[in-house]
This record gives structure tokens, C-alpha cells and sequence, in this order.
């Protein structure tokens, strides 16, 4: 495909992901980190990926793309990105964070709130994307905002503001959390538990000019693009309005309706939770000790 593509085009650009790497997320990895073993030759159904997870095989194809985009010694621009947050966001993620808010009550979060995440604005992935082009840069690069750029907690922070302050964060072990088989990354959006998650080497991009905005300003921006369309995030009756056909959708994230029945065996007594958020009310019961609860950190 390249050679044909290097007959008349300057330079191939390729959208990647940090789940190229072989070792994301369990350890930090930067542009030189291994990627995934993969063939341009791959596909779906290639034996090569029968025995990976579903992550797994992501990553292997990712990185048998990225192959191919650099055969022939084709000038090419890959990027790597973590989270893409912003307008037009069609995953859920930043959605359901919002909706829940919204919704109210008791908010059961993983502590601690200082842990430090990386979501970038599309709209800067782009404008880096049109610059590196007009530069004529070529290379890999990392797009992930800096550690330190956000946290879990002030995410939340930001959520609870947009939203009128309708929700009270509950702060919980997440060794206890994965005692009740709440799923990470998709239950709890954007919580991961292995080290590596958020320690992406970004340095790289920043060098050539990639800045991140503020993550206040990328989830404001989502709400009023979902206001806009007419969405909504009010008692958790969120839509994304219009969704690409094949795309991965807001009900993979969040609690499922079968979910909602989660139960918890505490003390040899079964006790019934009609909601993720009244585990904390549950946890109490077992003599469990949340880190923190209360009002919004600030």
C-alpha cells in the first residue's frame, strides 16, 4: 500500500495508540519502548493474534500498521495517543464523568484523588497533526499530555463544577474496589490500576511544539458541544447523539443494567446494591473505612 501511496503523495500520516507498546500499561514507556511483535501482513483473523486479549490484538494490529506505514522508507509522520478527550468524542468516556456528576448523591471514585492522568483535547492532536505537516516532520511521537498536567481528583473537580456540585466523591482503596469486581477502564472511566497507565513519556511531542490545554477547558467544551446537539447529562440519561457507524459507543462505559444489581458479600450476609454508587454505603457495613469522603476536593 505505501509504495503505491509513495508514487503520489509527500507523506503518510498514521494515527497510532500508546497500546502499540508491548509493555503498556504495566510499565511507563516512551518512543523507544518495544512495540507489540505484528506483519503490515496481519489482519483480524491472522493465527499470530488467536492467543492474545482483546488489547492484545489491538495493539499487534496498531503496530503492524505502523510497519507498514514505514515500508519502502516512506516519509511518515505516527503518532501515538492516549486518551483523546473533547467535542465529538463518541467513546463516552468524558459523558459518562458527566452524567454521573450530574446524577447526584454518593460518587464512589478510586483514591487517590492526586493520581495524575493524561488525556489529551482532540483538537490539539489535530493542530499538531496540521503542523507537523506544514513542517514537513517526520517521525514518532507520544501524545499524551505531561505528568503532572491533571489529576484524577481535579478531573472530577471539574466534572462536579460543570454540573452544579450535585455529587459527593467517596474516595475508596482500589484493591477494594477489585475485590467487588468493578471493572477498570470501563465501570470506572479512565481508572486503571497498573503503574505504567499514565507514565507515558510525552517530551518528545512537546519539544516540537505540541501544547495540551487545560482539561477544565476540554470537558467544558464537550458539554457545550453536547448541548448544542441537543444531548443531554442529566440523571444519567446521556446520549452522544450521533455515534460513526462500527464505533464503540457510550453504553460500553459505566454500569450495565445487569450491573446495577451488583451485589457484595459482607460478614456472610448478601446484601443487594441497586447501584455502583451505594457501594460505599455497603462498604461501610463490612467495617470499611473509606480514605476520604465528602465535599468535591478542591
Amino acid at each position: 500500500m505505501t509504495a503505491v501511496l509513495g508514487q503520489h503523495v509527500e507523506q503518510y500520516v498514521l494515527i497510532s495508540t500508546v497500546s502499540a507498546y508491548l509493555d503498556w500499561p504495566a510499565v511507563s514507556v516512551s518512543e523507544d519502548s518495544a512495540l507489540w511483535p505484528s506483519s503490515p501482513t496481519y489482519t483480524e483473523d491472522s493465527p499470530e493474534l488467536a492467543g492474545l486479549t482483546i488489547g492484545g490484538q489491538y495493539g499487534t494490529l496498531k503496530a503492524g500498521c505502523e510497519a507498514a506505514a514505514m515500508e519502502g522508507g516512506m516519509r511518515s509522520l505516527i503518532v501515538r495517543p492516549g486518551v483523546i478527550l473533547g467535542p465529538g468524542e463518541y467513546v463516552g468516556r468524558g459523558l459518562k464523568l458527566l452524567a454521573r456528576a450530574s446524577r447526584g448523591g454518593r460518587w464512589l471514585l478510586p483514591a487517590p484523588p492526586e493520581q495524575p492522568i493524561q488525556p489529551v483535547d482532540v483538537r490539539d492532536v489535530s493542530t499538531f497533526l496540521l503542523d507537523s505537516v506544514e513542517a514537513k516532520q517526520d517521525g514518532v511521537f507520544n501524545l499524551v499530555a505531561p505528568i503532572g498536567h491533571s489529576t484524577y481528583g481535579s478531573m472530577i473537580d471539574v466534572c462536579l463544577a460543570l454540573t452544579g456540585h450535585r455529587a459527593h466523591p467517596v474516595w475508596v482503596d482500589p484493591r477494594w474496589l477489585d475485590e467487588q469486581a468493578v471493572r477498570q477502564w470501563t465501570e470506572i472511566p479512565l481508572w486503571r490500576v497498573p503503574r505504567g497507565t499514565w507514565q507515558v513519556d510525552g517530551r518528545r511531542a512537546a519539544e516540537e511544539g505540541f501544547v495540551c490545554r487545560p482539561l477544565r477547558d476540554t470537558l467544558h467544551d464537550f458539554k457545550e458541544a453536547l448541548t448544542a446537539t441537543g444531548s443531554s447529562t442529566t440523571h444519567g440519561k446521556a446520549s452522544l447523539g450521533c455515534v460513526p457507524s462500527g464505533r464503540p459507543n457510550s453504553s460500553t462505559l459505566g454500569m450495565t443494567l445487569s450491573r446495577q444489581a451488583l451485589g457484595s458479600t459482607c460478614r456472610e450476609t448478601r446484601l443487594g446494591v441497586e447501584d455502583l454508587d451505594l457501594i460505599a454505603q455497603v462498604a461501610g457495613l463490612c467495617g470499611f473505612v473509606p480514605i476520604a469522603t465528602g465535599e468535591p476536593t478542591r
